[in-house]
C-alpha cells in the first residue's frame, strides 16, 4: 500500500486501553518502570524531512509541542500504524526479519529492545489483551494463505503460534483484512473482509463476514 506524506506533521495518537506491561526480563522492566514515569498518550509524528518521532504527553486538549525537541527519534522508521502501545511500552511486527519486536525509549531515541520470531506475519491486523501479561495478535499470511495468530507471554516474550480457520480469499480476491476481534463468553468473534490487491490498486469487497470461534480451541461454530 502506498503511503503519502504531506508537508505537515502527521500525528497518530495511541490511547492506552489495557493494563498490562511488556516485560521480557521482569527485573529489568521493574527498574525501567521506576525510572520512566508513564504518560497518558503517545504521539507518532512525521516531520517534513521524513524523520519520525515518538512523544509522550499527558493531555491533548491544548498546548504545543516540538517533536524534534521533546520527542524520541524513531531509529527503525517507518513503523506507521503497526505499532502497539501499552502503558509506555511499544511493540510491533517487523516483516523484514519476521519477528515480534519490543521497543523502548533510551537516551532520547526510540530503539529496538528485544524480539522473538513469528511465522507468516507481514503485519498485525488485530490484537487483544487476554490478561495482564498475555497478548494475542492476528494477521494474514498471503503465502499460505491463512489467518495466523500468536499468543505472546509478555513477561518473557515467549510465543505460541497457530492458524485460525477463516476461509481464504476466493474468486477475484487475493487479500484479507481483519476489522475487529472480540472475546465474549468463551467465544472469539472475528470480523473480516476480502480485497483485490495489486501494487497499483487496492479494492475492497462489499461484504463483511463474522466468524464465531470456540476459545481456546479456535474452531468455527457459526
Amino acid at each position: 500500500m502506498t503511503h503519502y506524506y504531506r508537508g505537515v506533521i502527521r500525528f497518530v495518537i495511541f490511547m492506552f486501553f489495557s493494563v498490562a506491561l511488556l516485560p521480557g526480563c521482569r527485573r529489568q522492566y521493574d527498574e525501567q518502570e521506576r525510572d520512566s514515569p508513564k504518560k497518558k498518550y503517545s504521539i507518532y509524528a512525521m516531520m517534513k524531512d521524513g524523520r519520525e518521532y515518538i512523544l509522550q504527553i499527558d493531555s491533548i486538549s491544548s498546548g504545543e509541542t516540538n517533536p524534534e525537541k521533546s520527542g524520541a527519534r524513531v531509529m527503525q522508521a517507518p513503523l506507521y500504524y503497526d505499532l502497539i502501545v501499552h502503558e509506555g511500552r511499544y511493540c510491533s511486527v517487523d516483516r523484514r526479519t519476521g519477528s515480534f519486536v519490543r521497543h523502548k525509549i533510551e537516551d532520547g531515541e526510540f530503539v529496538k529492545d528485544t524480539a522473538i520470531a513469528v511465522t507468516g506475519f507481514s503485519s498485525v491486523k488485530n490484537y487483544n489483551w487476554l490478561s495482564r501479561d498475555s497478548l494475542m495478535i492476528l494477521g494474514y499470511d498471503d503465502g499460505a494463505p491463512k489467518v495466523r495468530y500468536g499468543k505472546i507471554d509478555v513477561r518473557n516474550l515467549s510465543i505460541i503460534q497457530g492458524t485460525v480457520p477463516i476461509p481464504a480469499p476466493f474468486g477475484p480476491y487475493n487479500w484479507l483484512s481483519i476489522g475487529f476481534s472480540q472475546f465474549l463468553e468463551n467465544k472469539l468473534y472475528v470480523g473480516y473482509c476480502y480485497h483485490t490487491y495489486t501494487l497499483d490498486n487496492y479494492t475492497t469487497g462489499d461484504t463483511i463476514y463474522t466468524a464465531i470461534l470456540d476459545y481456546p480451541k479456535k474452531t468455527i461454530t457459526h
